[in-house]
């Protein structure tokens, strides 16, 4: 509204308005770009990024295995509302923290509570082994 009032009372417009105008339209232009490939990139259901067997872990991207007796902890959390521009339904990140206090991170999985569930029989079946 400021924008088209300054435009109606201004006969010719300044380089100022002009150049200020283009350079803010390019920031913004630029942070959607960049918040486009973020989704594209990072979006991946559990299927796609990783491989859960009964005693081990496999992350495709990156090509790296865990195996079951070298996890520690697993984290896994569903994004809050609040978390700016990861803002999806049911989406979240998996922290897993080996023996060798290496912290392995996988951020941005689609169906996070799905693999949540996975993850978890997989973890009490493997207790249940243990005290056989």
């Amino acid at each position: 509204m400021i924008t088209t009032v300054y435009i109606s009372t201004v006969e010719i417009l300044t380089w100022h308005f002009t150049f200020g105008f283009s350079i803010f339209t390019v920031v913004w232009l630029f942070l959607l770009f960049i918040i486009s490939k973020w989704r594209n990139i990072y979006l991946d259901s559990p299927i796609d990024l990783l491989d859960v067997y009964q005693d081990k872990i496999s992350i495709q991207k990156g090509n790296l295995t865990i195996e079951g007796n070298r996890i520690q902890k697993i984290h896994i959390k569903k994004y809050q509302f609040y978390t700016g521009l990861r803002i999806y339904e049911n989406n979240g990140y998996l922290k897993i923290l080996t023996t060798d206090n290496q912290l392995i991170v996988v951020r941005d999985i689609i169906d996070i509570m799905d693999l949540k569930k996975v993850i978890y029989k997989m973890k009490i079946n493997n207790i249940e082994e243990e005290v056989k």
